[in-house]
């Protein structure tokens, strides 16, 4: 790359213009976020994706000219990467012996950006903690950048101190792209009164082990073991203590509600006792696996038109439920409405959902 350092200022400008106008032409070009750019002074921008292209898209979002950093043993590039750092020009800093003027430069434009930052524009500083904190005369990121570490730790406990030390660069907070996938789904509740008959049992795990297919189903999963579960009130020692579970593989991975509810069943008849009183009972499903990766039973096969058939079944009670909401089709034995709905006396008015509970006004 013949020319490393950056252009001049109006040579900078024109290359943006042009920049916009291409990335108009060529793409669907749109700039959101930029009223959050400040009107004046310097700042820096890092960008989470890194591609040879890039230069343009920033260059014609920010139209203003540009000074773009470059590592220095990044400088030797085959001509069809160096057209963007060639045409544009770049400062290149060398990441191998930085000079403590270069370290002094960069944590100089790192204080002046966290003093244009209000403290509640930091992630994890909510309304209540950016009131108390204004209160005792932190109001913008430097402030708190600036403060005690232990007055930190004291008042805004260990979440407070990560973001303490993240201002500081130390990295406490890790950036996660991708979830990793569950490994287990489990739904479960305490009831309201105690439970002592088999049916009454059975229709509870029955729903919960529904709400546990759908929710697998959701997510692309599928579970290769179950297991049910079911206890009496282990803070009344008047009545007789029982806890009990029992674990059942799927002989194929699967996520088929009649199949996980088959099993669910069959477990809580080999733990249920006819002489306790129950207070909880639920359903795990684990060790899951992304849907359809398994391996077919050896002796049991199954016709793919009969698997087909599970998985147009599911959909539709999937579907239905979605659509028209939680419960709207079910299984005949789980008797949605009396046994799943919980307690909610105190649930809060839902004002902008549900057109029967707006607020009046006289």
């Amino acid at each position: 790359m013949r020319e490393p350092h950056p252009r001049s200022r109006l040579i900078r400008y024109f290359i943006g213009v042009f920049s916009l106008f291409l990335c108009s032409v060529l793409t669907k070009f749109s700039v959101e976020g930029k009223k959050n750019l400040p009107q004046s002074g310097p700042y820096i921008l890092a960008p989470n994706h890194i591609d040879d292209v890039d230069p343009a898209p920033i260059t014609a979002a920010i139209i203003k000219p540009i000074t773009y950093l470059m590592a220095e043993d990044q400088a030797e590039l085959p001509w069809y990467k160096a057209w963007g750092p060639w045409s544009y020009g770049v400062m290149l800093v060398n990441r191998s012996n930085l000079q403590l003027s270069t370290i002094k430069n960069i944590q100089k434009q790192i204080e002046i950006s966290l003093k244009v930052l209000g403290v509640g524009d930091i992630w994890g500083i909510g309304t209540r903690i950016e009131k108390f904190l204004q209160k005792n005369n932190i109001y913008t990121a430097y402030d708190l950048y600036r403060a005690d570490p232990r007055w930190v730790r004291q008042h805004l406990g260990v979440v407070g101190e990560r973001t303490y030390r993240e201002l500081h660069g130390e990295i406490c907070i890790p950036i996660v792209e991708r979830s990793e996938p569950k490994k287990q789904c489990r739904v479960s509740r305490s009831f309201e009164n105690y439970v002592t008959s088999f049916e009454e049992l059975e229709k509870r795990v029955i729903s919960y082990a529904t709400r546990a297919s759908e929710k697998i189903r959701s997510d692309g999963l599928q579970a290769k073991k179950i297991t049910t579960f079911i206890r009496s009130n282990k803070f009344n020692n008047n009545n007789k203590q029982y806890h009990a579970a029992r674990t059942y593989d799927f002989i194929s991975p699967s996520n088929d509600l009649f199949e996980t509810i088959r099993l669910a069943v069959k477990a809580l008849k080999s733990i249920y006792r006819p002489e306790i009183k129950y207070k909880k009972a639920g359903v795990l499903l684990s060790d899951l696996t992304i849907e359809g990766e398994y391996n077919r039973d050896l002796f049991i096969h199954q016709s793919e038109e009969s698997l087909l058939k599970k998985v147009r079944v599911n959909k539709v009670f999937d579907n239905l439920n979605n659509r028209y909401g939680s419960g709207t089709i079910c299984v005949a034995k789980e008797n949605y409405e009396k046994f799943y709905i919980t307690r909610r006396q105190n649930l809060s008015p839902a004002y902008t959902s549900n057109f029967d509970e707006l607020p009046n006004v006289n």
